[in-house]
């Protein structure tokens, strides 16, 4: 379908007259509005001496408006032109009112870095996300998203000005205008890379059928065959993808916190619709970054060439990172800034590199950006201005800045193959594809120098090159494969292994969906090799070609990287692999016509892949067989997944016959770890609880878990600690549920027994509750009197099975009399309203009863979280009285508090407030990489979000709730109710994330329903604080993020993760009577309770524990953190400016002394405890700084 398109043509008018038509708009502009605050004159000269420049760089304006205006997204074409995909209609049309925005060609005829020409390619578009040249003849054309459609537009004449517009697929989604298909970028194989995001759900029709994708995720497209295909799935709105030298793909997540992503084909992220698992990106804890580009071509100096640049926009950033290998997969380091402001308007979306050698930045400039939480319509959002700045360094090299095209000697583009700047080779091997279509001459001169590089393996990068050259014409050449495999250079071989598996599905797509078994074998054989390879990244992407192949030898071949050191990459990829071919060796194996090769690791791993439970008759026979491995550790770790799989999908027979194999004093499974078989032993009882059915256990059994009940009783009574999942513990709770004879008079008089720990008490009360007869009723409403909180609240907990408002009753009760339990009190209640019919009984059991106002609020918050209705806040408010008390958002409190933060609030007063345990901000929020997922992350927000739409979402939170952060209300079968954010959700199962952080997986058979919920940020949050107290909280809020503020958080190496261990008898008595070296030993004789480091970095000692167990030693706190250590190495750790003496540390199970203000810590691969105790009579009040010193440090996280 093609038409003809008006044409518009314009000039960029002289600096003198843009400036003076910029004045014109603003003081229309500043009319408007007069009544904002905060609104910056919008002035590129004026943005730009706010600019805080990396050393060495320099950026110049290279366009502006009113010539261009809000760039979306750009791409050089191979002329040197900057292509701009422009909306002013963005974030939504106004009804009535055309679509007229534009994609605009800005030119630099002259070369001296500032665009002289600026022309409408085409107009009469709605929000265009995405420009890209095709780069495919004489005259301009182009790749453009238009909604829900891919567009290709041509000009017929000469002038710049398309003519003709062909659609070239639709049907992607319109859900959301800031998740349209976007991101357009070209890969070096001749395909189209792309990307949508969450909100978005797409089905294309194609030639080869219907591709869909749901969410988020990263689509290739050939644009002459048609052929459309789904690389990535996930992410929530990734404005950025870029290819490395290799063809290795990275990407970036304009809406989520994980820097710069490695992805590859079948990898899953955060949101993908159906995903059981995801991977994470290289900077978990990072801001949000849209854009990416790669810094290539040898001009550039070599400390910056290779560093991925991608931009910050909500915090006025435009950020690089420094990539290196790491096994599998990468490492990511982030370097300085290359641009930081504090100007508010300015708003970095993307970057590219130019033919000229420069980076170019697209800059939004807007003060407001909140598309879900700020009205569309908001008066404050800029729909005029926008600018594209020009940055180079100082030691960069001028570059050669010539059209690239077919018309150019076939000899002069295969000469291009061999330059490091990526544009320079991308737009050479465009020009050779249409050479060799147009001219048999052209093939002939490239089948030749093709067979004079691939004789040589120096020239191993122009090899590869030449492959991708050959697969976006279709065609696989097998003279560069043999050189390439057989290339020493383990990156080139994967980066082949990854066109092979290209190749593989070119087959089969050609074939409508069938592939040759000559091909399969073939291939099947190739991979089992390359899956041995020596290079991780080899193995990783053989994995997904044996993905490709229909049949269990690529099962069994993919397996054989178990062999092999594995990384998180490699075991996503093998899951992912063994899921993708489970429909071949699935029933193969149910047969038992198929063990992979009997190897224990293959099968325990390809199980637990799949999940799958008609595969547990299976799994039990082989527990009970010899298994044949290479090591002991192999063998029991296959045994540990296998008994895992039985206790959680088996049946009540299948996990009966568990039971028995795991208390057998024998021979336990082989599984010497007692905490894993408790746990298994605790998840089969909760199993059969959920069933509501008794074990059938054999009397045998059932002698021995009596035997292993009375082992921890007696523990118990000797103070020896019992761990949670302690077996003799776990056999207790399993008595009454599983009606063991004669455990009766036991579990009785256990649960009475004032003399046993609470923990074994509650064990016993809830086994003697599920007898369920009417003595254990009646003993169970006793218990909710007891003195012991804990107990009580399990014995309410138990009685609200058979009288719930009796329930209700003593809770509500418990808290009139105790208003100090009122955390534990309020939990409790937050579970009943959980339950039917709880909202009901927590009213009935207000009713008439007086609350202490802390407690109220207490109950408040805690019931908030569970979507407590109307009816029941009230019945709160009213018997603590905390309408005379509560904070009410109107225009006065408005306008005057926001006046009140920024003349008095005092940021640093609040953060401490913002630390409170009552307020739970830290549980649910993150700043710097620690906090909670429950709520947006915190860490720019003041950078990113006006303040009055900070203030109405700390005083009336579900007004606006972010998106990503609604709440759903799940209520099962078994009329439990949970409210939480949904994380993730398959076929047959919901993950939710809770408001203390846990996730809870829901089975969709046991949903009875699930509605939307309010945010989990309770109302009322606030009325706890006085006026001052409320002031600098908001202040704090406010400034995180901003640039020139007190609350930036500082890329320094500063470790934030941090518990703090509070104080309790046994832990003073365990340093009393041993020594503060204990610290290392059992856990369970500690508590620990999360105390981040502030934004400063710093880690706070005001109000935290001391410990001095004898007198003469100092007073101690201690603090502790994890780090995970993917690669073996030094772990160096700073110190900062503590005194002498005042740090003692201890690491790897042991004391490390400490010489000087840092230390050198070995560390193995894995998790690893750091604990620290500060010398609080050196130390006092102040603040410790603990970090790790990035250049010295050679492990890797």
């Amino acid at each position: 379908m093609t038409y003809s398109i008006a044409k518009r043509t314009c000039k960029t008018a002289s600096l003198t007259l843009a400036f003076l038509v910029k004045l014109s708009l603003l003081s229309s502009q500043l009319m408007a509005q007069r009544e904002l605050k905060d609104i910056p004159i919008p002035d590129p000269e004026v943005e730009k001496a706010t600019f805080v420049v990396d050393e060495g760089w320099k950026a110049e304006l290279f366009a502006g408006d009113p010539a261009m205006a809000k760039p979306i997204h750009m791409n050089f074409d191979n002329h040197g032109r900057l292509w701009i995909a422009s909306s002013e209609t963005y974030p939504q049309i106004k009804p009535g009112e055309p679509s007229n925005d534009k994609i605009l060609i800005l030119e630099d005829s002259d070369k001296d870095g500032k665009t002289d020409r600026t022309i409408v390619f085409a107009d009469g578009l709605l929000i265009p996300t995405g420009v890209l040249p095709a780069n495919d003849g004489d005259k301009a054309s182009a790749y453009v998203v238009n909604s829900d459609q891919l567009l290709y537009l041509r000009d017929t004449d000469g002038d710049l000005v398309a003519d003709e517009k062909k659609i070239v697929l639709a049907g992607f989604g319109t859900e959301d205008t800031h998740h349209l298909l976007h991101s357009l970028r070209w890969g070096h194989d001749g395909w189209i890379y792309m990307n949508q995001s969450i909100y978005i759900h797409s089905h294309i029709e194609t030639p080869w059928g219907v591709e869909r994708l749901n969410g988020g995720g990263i689509w290739r497209f050939h644009p002459e065959t048609k052929r459309l295909e789904i690389v990535v799935r996930g992410f929530v709105n990734p404005w950025g993808v870029h290819f490395d030298r290799y063809g290795q793909m990275f990407a970036t997540d304009g809406a989520y916190g994980e820097g710069i992503n490695y992805t590859f084909e079948g990898s899953v992220f955060v949101t993908a619709v159906g995903a059981k698992r995801i991977l994470s990106g290289l900077n978990p804890g990072s801001p949000k970054h849209c854009s990416l580009e790669i810094l290539s071509g040898n001009h550039w100096p070599e400390s910056i060439r290779g560093s991925m640049v991608t931009n910050d926009f909500r915090a006025h950033r435009v950020c690089r990172f420094k990539v290196s290998e790491d096994r599998s997969g990468y490492e990511s380091v982030q370097q300085a800034e290359l641009i930081k402001t504090p100007h508010v308007a300015f708003r970095p979306i993307d970057a590219k590199q130019g033919l000229d050698g420069a980076l170019y930045i697209a800059d939004w400039y807007n003060p407001i950006i909140q598309h879900g939480e700020v009205d569309f319509r908001d008066p404050r959002r800029d729909r005029t201005h926008g600018r594209i700045w020009r940055l180079t360094h100082k030691d960069q090299k001028p570059v050669e800045n010539q059209p690239i095209t077919a018309k150019d000697p076939v000899e002069k583009n295969l000469a291009r193959l061999a330059d490091d700047a990526d544009l320079v080779r991308l737009f050479a091997g465009q020009a050779l594809r249409q050479q060799v279509r147009s001219s048999g001459q052209a093939k002939a001169t490239l089948d030749a120098y093709v067979q004079t590089v691939a004789k040589d393996p120096s020239r191993g990068l122009e090899q590869l090159e030449l492959s991708w050259v050959h697969e976006g014409l279709g065609h696989f050449d097998l003279t560069l494969q043999k050189a390439l495999l057989d290339s020493q250079d383990g990156r080139l071989r994967a980066a082949y292994t990854h066109q092979i598996a290209n190749q593989i599905r070119w087959v089969r797509t050609s074939q409508f969906g069938s592939l040759d078994p000559s091909q399969i074998g073939q291939w099947t054989a190739l991979g089992k090799k390359l899956v041995q390879d020596d290079h991780p990244r080899v193995r990783l992407e053989a994995l997904r070609l044996l993905s490709q192949l229909p049949g269990v030898e690529a099962a069994q071949a993919a397996c054989l990287a178990l062999h092999k050191p594995m990384d998180r990459f490699l075991d996503f990829a093998l899951w992912q692999t063994m899921r993708d071919l489970s429909s071949v060796w699935l029933p193969e194996f149910r047969s038992g016509k198929f063990r992979f090769g009997n190897d224990p690791s293959a099968i325990a791993f390809a199980l637990k892949a799949v999940e799958d439970p008609s595969t547990i008759d299976a799994v039990l026979t082989m527990l009970d067989e010899k298994v044949a491995s290479d090591s002991p550790a192999n063998a029991q770790a296959a045994r540990s997944t296998m008994a895992i799989l039985v206790a959680e999908l088996g049946n009540g027979p299948q996990q009966a016959k568990l039971v028995d194999r795991l208390i057998d004093p024998v021979n336990p499974t082989a599984l010497p770890d007692e905490n894993l078989r408790g746990n298994l032993i605790q998840a089969i009882l909760d199993a059969s609880l959920r069933r509501k059915e008794a074990l059938a256990i054999e009397p045998s059994t059932a002698q021995t878990l009596t035997k292993l009940a009375e082992q921890a009783i007696a523990k118990d009574k000797k103070n020896e600690a019992l761990a949670p999942m302690d077996l003799g513990l776990v056999a207790l709770r399993t008595l009454g549920p599983w009606r063991i004879a004669g455990a009766r008079p036991r579990i009785e008089a256990v649960s009475q027994d004032a003399g046993s720990s609470a923990a074994v008490r509650v064990a016993a009360l809830r086994s003697l509750a599920n007898l369920g007869d009417e003595p254990s009723k009646e003993l169970v409403n006793q218990l909710t009197q007891d003195q012991n909180i804990e107990v009580a609240i399990a014995a309410m907990e138990r009685q609200a099975d058979s009288n719930f408002g009796a329930a209700a009753k003593s809770l509500i009760g418990r808290l009139v009399k105790d208003p100090s339990r009122a955390e534990s009190l309020s939990n409790a209640a937050a579970g009943f309203l959980g339950r039917k019919d709880g909202a009901q009984n927590l009213l009935g059991a207000l009713q008439g009863i007086a609350l202490d106002a802390s407690a109220a609020r207490q109950l408040k918050s805690a019931l908030r979280k569970m979507n407590a209705g109307g009816d029941l806040i009230q019945a709160i408010d009213t018997a603590g009285k905390l309408q005379e008390n509560r904070w009410v958002l109107n225009d006065e409190l408005k306008n005057k508090w926001l006046e009140l933060a920024k003349t008095q609030g005092d940021p640093a007063q609040g953060e401490w407030i913002y630390r409170r345990n009552e307020l739970q901000c830290i549980q649910c929020h993150k700043i710097g990489g620690v906090g909670g997922l429950v709520g947006p992350d915190l860490t720019s927000i003041g950078a990113q979000a006006p303040a009055d739409y900070l203030l109405e979402s700390l005083l009336n939170p579900a007004a606006k709730v972010k998106e990503g952060y609604n709440a759903k209300l799940v209520r099962t079968q078994s009329d439990e109710v949970f409210a939480g954010i949904p994380v993730r959700e398959s076929d047959d199962e919901v993950v939710l994330r809770l408001a203390d952080g846990k996730e809870v997986t829901i089975d969709k058979d046991d949903i009875q329903d699930i509605k939307e919920s309010r945010s989990l940020m309770p109302d009322g949050l606030l009325d706890s604080l006085t006026q001052e107290e409320a002031i600098h909280l908001l202040r704090f809020i406010t400034e995180l993020g901003k640039l020139d503020g007190k609350m930036l958080v500082a890329n320094n190496g500063a470790l934030r993760q941090w518990e703090a261990l509070l104080w309790t008898e046994k832990a003073h008595v365990l340093f009393n009577r041993t020594s503060l070296d204990s610290i290392v030993g059992d856990q369970s004789n500690f508590t620990w309770q999360l105390n981040p480091a502030l934004v400063s970095g710093g880690v706070p000692m005001r109000s935290l524990a001391t410990f001095r167990p004898h007198p003469g030693v100092p007073n101690h706190t201690f603090l502790r953190t994890k780090l995970n250590v993917t690669r073996a190495g030094d772990v160096v750790l700073d110190f900062g400016n503590a005194p002498k003496g005042s740090i003692a540390l201890w690491a790897n199970g042991k004391p490390i002394p400490i010489d000087g203000k840092n230390v050198k810590v070995p560390m193995s691969e894995g998790e690893h405890w750091v604990f620290v105790g500060v010398n609080r009579d050196i130390i006092g009040e102040e603040s410790v700084s603990i970090s790790i010193d990035a250049n010295s440090t050679t492990a890797k996280f």
